[in-house]
């Protein structure tokens, strides 16, 4: 009996605290949509800019409310322990931040006007809409001062004071709407501008009555808020500390919704003035809910003001029931009278069909109805967590809801794909619904990480040996052998210009043969990598060797520059040089009759539909011959473009002559180069500079327009210079490798110095991975596309994920960073090996597009999880083999953190691959015209999914819970996504196999990895049957 009193007694103490915070916390609701009401008597136009106007303001107003009204978690916690000078204090702190919080505001609209601006609405909407936004601000810091007084009412559970503030400063700013909008009572007819003042003076209204009551007498004597009224420094910056996560997750998803409000203006009239209507309704009949997650906050924190968290509990469920309760009667009224909520707007202002209208409301009623449900449990949930000071687990939460899923889908439909406004709205539901997966309510997700703590704190009462198996490889650096012609070198050198005038010369802008515009530089540090294999030559930079091969073309033809491949002898018999020779010259793949020496091996090799590896070198010794010859020839340094040419098309001095140049200019183009290589050889290094700024002068003159800016052009120099992808292969391996020794005698021995040793390998990786991700912003700036768009980028990019990912999971276990720190390492590698190109090049054309950011991004970020889930299942089964009886009980609960530090990768891996499938879709129809066609690429991500998908199923199949199995399955199941990869690009034909006809072959250590697998699968399957058997499932 006594429970049953005291569900109702919780439920009445809600509805006691929640109903005058629903007046109070949808102030700002009522005060707008009391201005959109006015205004959609007044006019179709004001009407329509009234909510993105408003929407915007909110947007810069939000963070700093929820950052003010963090008082009231101090408050109350305070008031649970009757400390009433406490909460004075805590308050006068949310009155000084809100006091600085107004010139902020004020300041913010020019940007307000910038974002407005860049939506693009039409021109007579987006002038209101910017009158509308400048005013509110005015307001804001009203609002502000608002929610840090009324803090210290609703604290103490005393929320009919700010109750009775607020339908005031409503009834004064109903009251104000009319007469300025309409012009009544002699005023001027002031339309949306006397909308928005009418706010301002509301907004102001409602801390002025609270501070009326809040410095009146009994306050002054009760609480001290006349004495209190200073500036704690430590409480301010603690409460700014706890309230940033909450003003930043308050923040981000109204900045989330206003994105989607703005751009919805672009999808038509009809699509904004239906959106208004329906947006305009659902925040009013919202307004429950963010009372009762109010409630739920402060009847939780006085709870734990108290020290009685399990009662906290309990007021937390109740209020997701109340309010689950709530939202549920008024989603069946959107779906069955729509009607009567549109009367309410159905005003003679707008001149839309109504059919259409009505028709186009009732869609998106229906949509907000199953929206609010989802929208309802996470605002009290969070409510509750807040109350309880935790507001960092809300803030990760909405940030990823936000802005990793649902502003990425505006975007797409919207301003990508231009689709219907419906369709817009159900993709946001269905992208809130699939993330929902991994953090609502009891899902495996959230079991999954539940069991991962328990097993932590298991884990620290233990200690366990984990022995792991490391590899480490040497890092080959190639230094070139002595010359046999070491005059030829001395007189190179000799004659090599200073780095100083060197370093200009790179930096001189060329196009390359697929139009893409560069500097000297990056073709330059191509050449030298690709030819020699090395970063220089003796004491030659790449600038330096490029401009001696422009000086001297005819003795490099006899510098031994071209690597050869270690351990092909034939080609070095082919090329008349010594057997442990590193290099070859050029002349020395020519006969005396001039022929080339490997035109005949070449033949078959290009013939041959599977190359071996002595054809394999003489193919790309022949690439490195061509290269270098295309530099002595001079052809490659197109620095002059043809003035009108309909194709921007640039050109060398040696073809300068075959094309038409007027007058001066086809003076200077024939004459200029042979007067800077004159100036050089001579060292007049001054004449030389100033011809090198002439030829920039006259690239600016006539191709201006394509050439890429000056920062664009010292970014790529100093991306070719640093060669950060190359280096970061050997230091992930160094750090990876290291990191596991560490953790190994961590276990083993209970030392402090192994402890802190951990912390700097972590620091390190992270440091890494921050490295590569400038990295990849450095290849985005310079590219101007999405730096993974073919090959090389993409491998890149999955390392890049890899990481991330494992850092992601480094909070749930260690081993998981060094893992990914190895797997990445593995990655490098291979995008540095031989048939991957790192040049920067153009997109091919049907990359080229939004989509390649969007869609790519996502489907291959899904690989970091998946091999993470991979290394980290081949680790668990190496510790199965490793298990002994004396370790068994230890190692067990290793191998138990790492399989649900698999599951939940593998689950983020889904997710994520799922909705780049989707997105792919989409691009597939506008590229092609149909959203699925059984292309390859398409068919083996579909097969990956249902693979993945198979192996996480595994685990809730009585018969297959092995955890053996699971992590066995782990392994094999990346092959799908080896396969969805390097099969499709390299092997299949189809539209995404844009690197097919390569003749690339399977690599050897396929067949090796196999037989490891398979090897290692049946050795752990004999010692997990023997040390674990079904007990551990």
């Amino acid at each position: 009996m006594s429970e049953v009193i005291t569900n109702r007694a919780r439920r009445q103490a809600l509805l006691r605290v929640a109903w005058p915070l629903i007046i109070n916390s949808g102030s700002f609701a009522l005060l707008n949509f009391f201005d959109r009401l006015f205004l959609s008597w007044y006019s179709e136009a004001s009407f329509r800019a009234s909510l993105p106007g408003g929407i915007l303001f909110f947007t810069f107003v939000c963070g700093f409310m929820a950052l003010a009204g963090i008082t009231n978690t101090f408050v109350a916690q305070l008031a649970g322990r009757e400390d009433r000078e406490g909460a004075a204090v805590a308050t006068a702190q949310g009155i000084f931040f809100a006091l600085l919080a107004i010139p902020i505001i004020l300041l913010l609209a020019p940007i307000g006007v910038g974002v407005l601006r860049l939506v693009g609405h039409v021109p007579e909407v987006l002038v209101l809409e910017e009158q509308y936004m400048r005013i509110l601000l005015f307001g804001g810091g009203g609002m502000v001062l608002s929610s840090a007084i009324s803090s210290f009412f609703s604290g103490q559970g005393q929320t009919r004071v700010v109750m009775g503030c607020n339908v005031l400063a409503n009834g004064i700013n109903i009251f104000m709407n009319y007469l300025f909008v309409f012009g009544c009572w002699g005023l001027p007819e002031m339309g949306i501008a006397g909308a928005a003042w009418a706010s301002v003076i509301g907004s102001w209204s409602a801390p002025l009555f609270l501070g009326i009551i809040y410095f009146n007498r009994w306050h002054r004597e009760s609480f001290g808020t006349v004495r209190c009224l200073r500036l704690d420094r430590p409480l301010f910056l603690r409460m700014l500390r706890f309230g940033l996560p909450s003003g930043v997750h308050f923040f981000t998803e109204v900045a989330a919704f206003s994105v989607f409000v703005l751009l919805i203006g672009r999808l038509g009239d009809l699509a904004q003035f239906a959106g208004n209507i329906a947006l305009s309704i659902n925040l009013i009949a919202f307004m429950p809910m963010i009372g009762m997650g109010l409630a739920a906050s402060i009847l939780v924190g006085q709870c734990l003001g108290r020290d009685d968290a399990a009662e906290a509990a309990r007021y937390g469920w109740t209020a997701l029931q109340m309010g689950l309760a709530y939202i549920s009667l008024i989603g069946v009224s959107f779906i069955l009278i729509p009607d009567l909520y549109l009367a309410i707007f159905s005003a003679e202002a707008n001149s839309f069909d109504f059919a259409a209208l009505r028709e186009a409301v009732r869609y998106l009623l229906i949509i907000l109805a199953v929206w609010g449900l989802l929208d309802a449990a996470s605002l009290i949930l969070s409510g509750a967590l807040k109350g309880a000071g935790d507001t960092h687990f809300v803030m990760r939460y909405q940030a990823i809801i936000a802005w990793g899923i649902f502003v990425p889908g505006q975007l797409i439909l919207i301003v990508g794909y231009e689709a219907h406004h419906l369709l817009c709205w159900g993709w946001a539901l269905l992208y809130i619904g699939l993330l929902g997966i991994l953090f609502f309510g009891k899902t495996r997700f959230k079991s999954l990480s539940t069991q991962l703590e328990k097993i932590r704190v298991k884990k620290a009462s233990l200690t366990a040996i984990v022995l792991l198996f490391g590899l480490s490889l040497n890092a080959q650096t190639h230094q070139h052998e002595q010359s046999a012609s070491q005059n030829i070198d001395s007189l190179l050198i000799r004659q090599a210009v200073p780095t100083s005038h060197a370093d200009k010369f790179g930096k001189l802008v060329i196009q390359d043969l697929g139009g893409r515009m560069k500097p000297a530089n990056t073709f330059a540090s191509e050449l030298i990598r690709k030819v020699s294999k090395s970063d220089t030559y003796q004491s030659l930079n790449a600038d330096q060797v490029l401009l001696s091969i422009q000086q001297n073309p005819l003795l490099w033809y006899q510098v031994p520059f071209i690597y050869l491949k270690r351990g092909n002898d034939s080609l070095r018999r082919i090329a008349g040089v010594d057997e442990k020779a590193k290099y070859a010259s050029f002349v020395d793949f020519f006969d005396k009759s001039g022929n080339y020496k490997l035109a005949q091996p070449l033949e078959g090799a290009y013939k041959a539909a599977n190359p071996n590896q002595f054809q394999k070198d003489f193919i790309e010794t022949d690439r490195r011959i061509n290269l270098l010859y295309s530099a002595i020839e001079g052809k490659i340094l197109r620095i002059f473009p043809v003035p009108e040419s309909e194709n921007d098309k640039w050109v060398s001095f040696q073809e300068a002559t075959d094309y038409f140049f007027e007058g001066v200019d086809s003076l200077y183009v024939a004459n200029v180069m042979p007067l800077y290589l004159g100036a050089l050889r001579q060292g007049a290094y001054d004449q030389a500079d100033e011809l090198l700024e002439s030829i920039s002068g006259f690239q600016r003159k006539y191709g201006n327009d394509i050439m890429p800016s000056v920062d664009k052009v010292e970014a790529e120099v100093m991306y070719n210079k640093y060669d950060i992808f190359k280096k970061l292969f050997a230091w992930y391996m160094y750090v990876g490798t290291l990191m596991f020794f560490v953790l190994i005698f961590q276990i083993l021995f209970d030392v402090r110095i192994l402890s802190f040793l951990t912390k700097i390998c972590i620091g390190v990786i992270a440091l890494l991975f921050v490295l590569q991700t400038v990295g990849m912003g450095a290849r985005w700036y310079i590219s101007g596309h999405a730096p993974w768009s073919d090959a090389y980028e993409s491998m890149l990019y999955v390392a890049w994920a890899t990481v991330g990912i494992g850092l992601a999971f480094g909070r749930k276990s260690k081993l998981t960073i060094a893992a990914t720190a190895f797997v990445a390492s593995m990655i490098l590698m291979i995008a540095h090996w031989n048939w991957m190109d790192p040049e920067i090049a153009n997109l091919v054309p049907v990359l080229d597009s939004y989509w390649l950011m969007i869609h790519v991004a996502v489907i291959v970020g899904s690989y970091g999880p998946f091999a993470l889930g991979m290394i980290v299942g081949f680790i668990a089964m190496i510790l199965m083999i490793l298990t002994t009886k004396k370790t068994q009980k230890r190692i067990r609960l290793t191998i138990d953190e790492l399989t649900v530090v698999n599951e939940l990768a593998l689950t983020v891996g889904v997710v994520m691959l799922t909705i780049g499938n989707f997105l792919g879709g989409q691009w597939a129809n506008e590229s092609w015209g149909r959203y699925w066609g059984w292309d390859p690429k398409e068919t083996w991500a579909l097969i990956s999914i249902l693979v993945y998908a198979f192996v996480l199923h595994m685990r809730l199949i009585p018969g297959m819970r092995s955890k053996w199995l699971f992590n066995l399955m782990s392994v094999i199941a990346f092959a799908s996504i080896i396969m969805t990869y390097f099969g499709v690009n390299f092997y299949l034909v189809g539209l995404h196999s844009y690197a097919s006809g390569d003749k690339v072959i399977t690599p050897s250590f396929v067949y090796y990895s196999i037989a490891i697998v398979s090897l290692v699968g049946f050795i752990s399957y004999m010692r997990y049957n023997k040390y674990f058997g079904k007990k551990s499932t």
